[in-house]
């Protein structure tokens, strides 16, 4: 799987508001819905409320865009999160940061991308995840695309819980998944500019590759 990240439009409201375009391309994102290769485009305008003292980060009506083989998955996402591409400023070897949970909805239609028609809805609307404790590594030197900075590992633990979905007319509850995260926090940039996702013998990186 190849997966980037870019920021773009960053926008300072006021010393602890501020708000930033993030799109992420990836490729077989989706390969169990519909087969490789499937090349998936995610379009958020987020918004940082650091005024209250614990960062939230808002994700306002994400574009999402799937392109399969014979489908196409199209619809729209957010999310409210605290500290979720935000860490305190004076991290340290070993500090333990807090578990946290935040919540998401989802509105999808699947397209046949032959004929144009909607195949059927994917709706979700109360997905919950749940970070947990989170534990801050040895400062590391990281090679990125943007170039050599350096980088606190924080290792923790997600636990995504989609609950139930529509599909069509039909109800399904979901299985939760864990998956085992490294964020790299850079305090340069102020931002996690890798995000490594381990599942089972899967593992995904996803850096960013541009600030503008």
């Amino acid at each position: 799987m190849t997966t980037i990240a870019f920021f773009r439009n960053v926008n300072d409201f006021e010393r602890d508001l501020c708000s930033f375009d993030l799109d992420i391309y990836s490729r077989s994102a989706l390969r169990r819905l519909m087969g490789p290769p499937v090349e998936t485009v995610q379009r958020h305008r987020l918004v940082i409320d650091e005024r209250s003292g614990q960062p939230v980060v808002r994700s306002l009506n994400a574009r999402v865009q799937a392109h399969g083989q014979y489908t196409e998955l199209v619809g729209e996402m957010s999310t409210n999160s605290n500290g979720l591409l935000l860490y305190p400023p004076a991290l340290t070897e070993g500090q333990v940061l807090p578990a946290e949970t935040f919540a998401s909805r989802y509105d999808f239609r699947i397209v046949d991308r032959r004929t144009g028609t909607t195949v059927s809805d994917f709706v979700g609307s109360n997905v919950r995840l749940t970070l947990s404790e989170r534990t801050v590594g040895p400062l590391q030197r990281l090679k990125l695309a943007t170039g050599t900075l350096l980088c606190w590992p924080i290792r923790y633990t997600k636990f995504v819980d989609p609950g139930r979905f529509r599909l069509v007319d039909t109800d399904i509850e979901l299985e939760p998944t864990v998956l085992d995260m490294t964020d790299w926090y850079c305090p340069a940039r102020r931002f996690v500019m890798r995000q490594e996702v381990r599942y089972k013998n899967q593992h995904q990186v996803v850096d960013v590759v541009e600030i503008e």
